[in-house]
């Protein structure tokens, strides 16, 4: 928690915050501050407040689509100092380097959960590309992905800012994972890898793990949401890679056509003019004043 806001001891204007905010989640404010009253606190930062217009300027910078509605800070004093003695455990054990970064997690999991008692990596699924652990994008926008309102430009998100410590970090390669993993290789604090278009951290100790602040907030991209991306190399990560509803219909045809060759059946499948492609990915770029990198493949 940044200094300052270990400051605060009660829940300042919950009532306030709008109703859509709480009745899109499992979170309920009221409820932590009264259930948890002797180690959580919270503090609800005023649309006006430079905390909240310093998170809105970060989210806008990164991508329009985001609409911040209230920003949260949350103190949960037990989570705190479990994180502070991870903290040291893993200083002594890395040259003094406890590698804490700042990262983002989204879950269709209880936040009132996740916020009381913190994170919980045994609730993770067993298949993902780096096993059961807790995954963490730097990336907001990558974050945002694993929303349960994804896809809807109304409902209001919830977005967790976390402090994260990484220590001795395995980097997988670009390409590899290892889904069997239980925790973090011998020797090493935490892994990252590439989960489709964005790298992500993960750590399987729940101590590492430190939430700060929640956002919540809409996202009104649908377009953007809803376009399939593929896995991208390092160079082009940060970066967006977009099919356009033409050159999905390329891509589909195109399929179809090497269905029926590879059958030689005759193949009477009319692909889009090579021009009408570029013309379709030009126009989506420039009608959204995107500078991006575009990946065919």
């Amino acid at each position: 928690m940044a200094e300052g806001s270990k400051r605060f001891k009660t829940s300042a204007s919950v009532s306030s915050i709008p109703a859509i905010a709480l009745s899109s989640h499992s979170i309920d404010l009221d409820r932590l501050q009264t259930d948890f009253a002797e180690h959580v606190s919270i503090r609800f930062n005023e649309p006006g407040s430079e905390v909240f217009k310093q998170r809105s300027a970060e989210l806008s910078a990164i991508h329009e689509g985001f609409s911040l509605v209230s920003v949260v800070s949350i103190n949960n004093h037990f989570c705190e100092s479990r994180f502070k003695l991870r903290e040291k455990h893993i200083e002594a054990l890395n040259g003094g380097a406890a590698n804490v970064i700042t990262a983002f997690h989204a879950t269709k999991a209880s936040l009132y959960d996740i916020l009381s008692e913190g994170p919980d990596p045994r609730t993770s699924k067993g298949d993902n590309f780096f096993g059961s652990g807790l995954y963490f994008p730097t990336d907001p926008l990558k974050a945002n992905d694993y929303t349960a309102e994804h896809g809807n430009p109304h409902a209001v998100r919830a977005l967790m800012r976390c402090r994260v410590i990484a220590g001795k970090c395995k980097d997988y390669a670009f390409g590899t994972f290892d889904r069997k993993l239980l925790r973090e290789p011998a020797g090493y604090h935490s892994v990252s890898g590439f989960c489709r278009r964005a790298k992500e951290h993960v750590v399987y100790n729940a101590d590492q793990v430190c939430v700060d602040e929640v956002y919540l907030y809409r996202f009104t991209d649908t377009m953007f949401e809803n376009t399939p991306c593929f896995d991208v190399p390092p160079e082009l990560v940060g970066k967006v890679v977009f099919i356009t509803p033409v050159l999905s219909e390329f891509l589909t045809k195109l399929k179809i056509l090497a269905a029926k060759k590879s059958t030689g059946a005759n193949a009477n499948v009319t692909l889009p003019p090579i021009l009408t492609l570029r013309s379709s990915l030009t126009s989506f770029c420039e009608t959204r004043s995107l500078q991006s990198s575009l990946l065919l493949r």
